[in-house]
């Protein structure tokens, strides 16, 4: 069989120029970071305030449920529901383990339902630190549909529309990304459970994992919101940010009061109404082929402030306390 070096050289030079995206995708990731870590110890504040939160999902064969090492071969033809279990680091900030019961669908709501929960309980540990809320998010997981998808973006324009950051990044790692941090974090949890002789119940996951690592918070969630519902209402429709290899792993949300057009150029979305300072300007999509070609999406929605309210979430500078009474975990 003949080889055909042309062919062999162009898989070559992509392997690295992919190798070479990774790279520097872990570079954006480490800077922001560090800024998250400054901030949560009160030496950032300011526009350059940042949280820095990444979620990914746990390989699911360590949570099989009932586990029973003494007599697993009394279960091994059993049919065992295997729990999800999502893990959040923000960093400098906490920890987060949340094991989800196996009846709940892992998909966009789910994603959303973690991020609402987590951005709770930064608005929990700003005022317990007696820091400013950072004017900086970055969402970092992978490029998953459930994480990318017009529900998850349309979430991220109603935080913005709550006033709650000045600016929203939604990095997605590319296809064979691993060994982030993230995943460290993983592996802890999985060398740990395989010692674990008998855990029946979801809450005992949960409780021997609570053994096991006291400096994160485990939760079992046992239901979700359904905020595919809530986002529908607001009529908001963006699209054209799906793929993985030709489509774009970088997005930014800003008001237009924030918007610098002379580093980034002028805007491509349209709004019909009256332009505004807290207009929130959703992210233009480019998408990059192979072949060099370029692909531009623009849209024409206007998120108001007013109307994009994420419900229970409440910011640290007001009088009020955080709703918990609708938080599904335990």
């Amino acid at each position: 069989m003949a080889i055909n070096f042309a062919v062999r050289e162009r898989w070559i030079i992509g392997y690295e120029n992919h190798l070479l995206s990774q790279y520097r995708d872990r570079e954006v990731y480490y800077y922001e970071r560090e800024q998250s870590v400054q901030t949560s110890k009160g030496q950032l504040t300011g526009p350059r305030s940042t949280a820095t939160m990444i979620i990914d999902a746990m390989d699911q064969a360590k949570f099989a449920c009932p586990r029973h090492l003494p007599n697993a071969k009394s279960l091994q033809d059993a049919m065992r529901p295997r729990l999800h279990v999502v893990g959040v680091r923000v960093a400098g900030y906490f920890k987060r383990g949340y094991i989800i019961e196996p009846t709940i669908s892992k998909d966009g709501d789910l994603w959303m339902e973690i991020i609402y929960l987590v951005l709770q309980d930064i608005v929990v540990f700003c005022r317990t630190h007696k820091i400013a809320m950072p004017q900086r998010l970055v969402i970092v997981s992978d490029n998953a549909g459930d994480n990318k998808s017009g529900y998850t973006f349309s979430f991220c324009g109603a935080l913005m529309g709550g006033l709650l950051f000045r600016v929203l990044f939604q990095l997605y790692l590319r296809t064979g990304h691993s060994h982030e941090d993230i995943d460290a974090m993983f592996g802890l949890w999985a060398a740990f459970l395989t010692r674990q002789k008998t855990l029946q119940t979801p809450y005992e996951f949960r409780n021997a994992l609570r053994t096991g690592f006291p400096d994160t918070q485990f939760y079992v969630m046992s239901h979700k919101r359904l905020w595919s519902d809530w986002l529908g209402k607001l009529r908001v429709s963006i699209g054209g940010m799906g793929g993985s290899v030709n489509a774009a792993h970088s997005f930014t949300w800003a008001r237009r009061q924030d918007y610098d057009a002379e580093r980034f150029g002028p805007l491509t979305s349209r709004f019909e109404e009256q332009a505004h300072a807290l207009d929130v300007i959703p992210p233009s999509l480019r998408i990059f082929q192979w072949e060099g070609s370029e692909q531009t999406k623009s849209h024409q929605n206007k998120l108001h402030a007013s109307h994009m309210t994420p419900p229970c979430i409440t910011h640290t500078h007001t009088n009020a306390s955080p709703t918990t009474n609708c938080t599904p975990v335990v």
